[in-house]
């Protein structure tokens, strides 16, 4: 029974269909002229110098006329009648030299985008036969092509045009289901990898895979409004287009940057024609008139180059992995991958050509795009977004040891200094990444002295940080507590163990009273109440085996040391910190000098251990 009622609609609707079929005339019996005169308006006009086919190529005039002689003879006895006029121009219509209508801005050619329009045919006109018909067209701006011009032209009833124009859009919708479906899944995604760039700058192909992707979709926007004829103004369609037009210009760098290779400059001059080609159209500070005046000469060299420049951009997809021959697994799916994507997008763009392209070529063209485009940037996106979650987990273990390592440091070289009887000890260490190449270590001497140590380990981060450990651990080994000896010892030690560097120190022999011995491995001179004290440089630490340090004598009560990390702090206008403000602030707590050198601009680890004697 279900079937039967099924049957029966289907039936019913077919039938439907075929009367409404027979109230319709399509109109294909008309010629073109471009140019502007009132009298071809007038049925009596001589039209015969006509072209029987629209203009193609370099436009003439901004206006374009058409003039179409319409048998309603299959139509009589329905009445009212329409007529139903689809054009991307403004427009303007008159009947056996009757205005019945028109569309858009007649001025200045800008038009919504809700092309398609019924127009009722005058009253007076009911009862004849044949009509003439003539559409007055304005252009906002040349094409090299009018597409469609021999066509989307019917006479008939209203339902019955109602019904062939939303049969034309379920037959455009039914053609593009492909990316209507795609383009909001493919959106989503182009912003899932903006956010992503932005929570990781450093990685640059995710960003602008983000753009790529995202341009893709609003070129397929800006096809389904069309499509759908949404009444908007034309400008936004104009708008969502050179979006999409501005995210095929970044390919280069999606390319190149995976490859982690500067973009050539030729391909930033193509982005930058056709970047600058969309600006140009959209500038409202140009005019529509003195752009089409003006394109009249150089729009077909101008959107020839334009074309070509796109065409090129697209080469990157196969120059940026050359040669081929080395590429990793990974690489090779990328590049098979953006190879077919190059191929899509050449085919598009090669159809729109001057001389190439009409309305099946366009859309043949875009059917291939989109077939190579979509599963290119899902492939681009699950290859990418996958790596990112790898290097995301491996970031976080990495982060996970480095505050391992970071905890292992403050025990070798701790916040806190344990007291010893007659000296008072302030340290500050800052180190500039998450572990650092700074350290100090203050000894206890049977005669109740202390040795101090501070170094300074060239580079910054883990390495350093490894050299750090192993120096200290033969610290606590040594013999020896005078200071040139000590870092005699000490430099064979960090022989042994640097591939590559140095490592400066001072080392200081300080009693409870008395004359104060220090050795120096090309460290930054303590201050001795305030002064700089006189002591030899000395060679730096693991630059060469069996090298002797001299030992300076001098006196004081309070000493101050620090890292190069202090003098060597630079501001934004590159100003180092520098030895003489050092020395303004000597005598301020370790942790003031610290504070102040890393507020003028940290780019070293800063360490500053101060000590003043009890006596």
């Amino acid at each position: 029974m279900i079937l039967r009622h099924c049957s029966l609609a289907l039936l019913a609707a077919a039938c439907l269909t075929l009367k409404l079929n027979a109230q319709v005339v399509e109109v294909a019996n008309c010629v073109f002229r471009e140019g502007d005169d009132p009298q071809w308006a007038q049925p009596k006009y001589d039209d015969s110098g006509w072209d029987n086919s629209p203009p193609r190529g370099v436009v003439q005039s901004r206006f374009l006329w058409r003039r179409c002689r319409i048998d309603a003879t299959p139509l009589r006895g329905l009445a009212p009648l329409f007529l139903q006029i689809r054009s991307p121009f403004a427009w303007k219509v008159s009947v056996d030299g009757i205005a019945a209508g028109s569309f858009g801005n007649l001025q200045t050619g800008s038009v919504t985008l809700d092309l398609t329009k019924l127009v009722p045919i005058p009253t007076e006109l009911a009862a004849q036969s044949p009509y003439l018909v003539a559409i007055r067209m304005t252009r906002a701006s040349p094409n090299f092509d009018i597409i469609g011009l021999d066509r989307d032209l019917a006479l008939g009833t209203e339902d019955a045009l109602q019904l062939r124009g939303f049969r034309r859009i379920q037959q455009d919708v039914a053609l593009r289901w492909v990316p209507s479906v795609m383009s909001p899944r493919i959106f989503a995604a182009a912003m899932l990898l903006l956010v992503l760039s932005r929570a990781d700058p450093s990685r640059r192909e995710v960003f602008w895979l983000g753009i790529v992707a995202g341009g893709f979709v609003f070129k397929r926007m800006v096809d389904l409004i069309a499509v759908l004829e949404l009444a908007l103004p034309g400008n936004v369609a104009l708008s969502l287009l050179f979006l999409g037009n501005t995210g095929s210009a970044t390919v280069p760098w999606l390319f190149y940057t995976l490859r982690k290779k500067p973009v050539p400059r030729l391909f930033a001059a193509a982005s930058i024609v056709v970047i600058g080609f969309g600006l140009l159209r959209g500038l409202p500070a140009f005019g529509l008139d003195s752009y089409f005046l003006f394109s009249l000469t150089v729009q077909p060299v101008l959107a020839t180059l334009v074309l070509s420049s796109e065409i090129f951009q697209w080469a990157s997809a196969a120059l940026a992995y050359w040669p081929i021959e080395k590429l990793n697994r990974r690489d090779l799916t990328l590049f098979i991958t953006g190879l077919v994507w190059m191929l899509g997008s050449w085919a598009v763009l090669t159809l729109q050509l001057p001389g190439i392209s009409s309305a099946a070529s366009l859309i043949l063209g875009r059917q291939i795009q989109t077939a190579a485009a979509i599963p290119a940037i899902l492939v681009f996106i699950f290859v990418l977004v996958s790596q990112f979650r790898r290097v995301h987990h491996e970031r976080d273990d990495l982060t996970a040891d480095m505050q391992a390592a970071r905890v292992v440091q403050r025990r070798l070289v701790p916040e806190r200094i344990p007291p010893v009887a007659g000296f008072q000890f302030a340290a500050a260490y800052l180190p500039a990444k998450e572990v650092g190449g700074d350290f100090y270590r203050i000894f206890a001497v049977d005669s109740g002295a202390i040795l101090v140590v501070v170094g300074d380990v060239s580079g910054k981060g883990l390495m350093a940080a490894m050299t750090v450990s192993v120096l200290v651990g033969a610290m606590e080994a040594m013999r020896s507590r005078r200071p040139g000896e000590f870092l005699a010892e000490l430099n064979n030690v960090a022989k042994a163990h640097l591939e590559s560097g140095f490592v400066t120190c001072c080392a200081a022999l300080i009693p409870p009273t008395g004359e104060v011995t220090i050795a120096n491995a090309g460290h930054p001179a303590p201050y001795c109440d305030g002064r700089e004290a006189e002591v030899q440089a000395g060679l730096p630490l693991g630059i060469a085996q069996g090298i002797e340090y001299a030992e300076s004598v001098t006196r004081g009560e309070r000493f101050t040391f620090v890292s190069d990390g202090v003098v060597e702090a630079e501001n934004t206008q590159r100003e180092l910190f520098g030895f003489d403000r050092a020395r303004e602030i000597r005598g301020k707590s370790a942790q003031e000098i610290a504070e102040a050198a890393k507020a003028w601009g940290q780019n070293d680890d800063i360490t500053v251990v101060t000590i003043r004697r009890n006596s």
